[in-house]
C-alpha cells in the first residue's frame, strides 16, 4: 500500500489529529501484514520533507522492514 507523504501526512490542510487516526490506521494494516511503499503526490503544491515524515512513521513503531522498495528483496 502506498503511504502518500504529501497528501496525507505532510498536508498542511490536516490537522494533526487526522494524521494520528491515520497512522492508526496504517498501523492496524501494518499488523495484518500489508506493506507499504512511499510517494510523494508529485502534483501537488506541498513541500516534501521526508524528515519530518519519518519521525512521524517512527513514532508510530514504523521501520524499514515495513517498506517495499525497487531492488529489495
Amino acid at each position: 500500500m502506498e503511504i502518500n507523504l504529501s497528501a496525507m501526512l505532510l498536508n498542511p490542510r490536516y490537522p494533526e489529529r487526522f494524521k494520528e487516526q491515520y497512522l492508526n490506521y496504517l498501523v492496524w494494516l501494518k499488523e495484518q501484514g500489508v506493506v507499504f511503499t512511499l510517494g510523494s503526490d508529485g502534483h501537488g503544491s506541498y513541500q516534501l520533507n521526508p524528515q519530518r515524515a519519518a519521525a512521524w512513521l517512527n513514532s508510530f513503531g514504523f521501520q524499514e522492514d515495513d517498506f517495499w522498495y525497487p531492488g529489495k528483496d
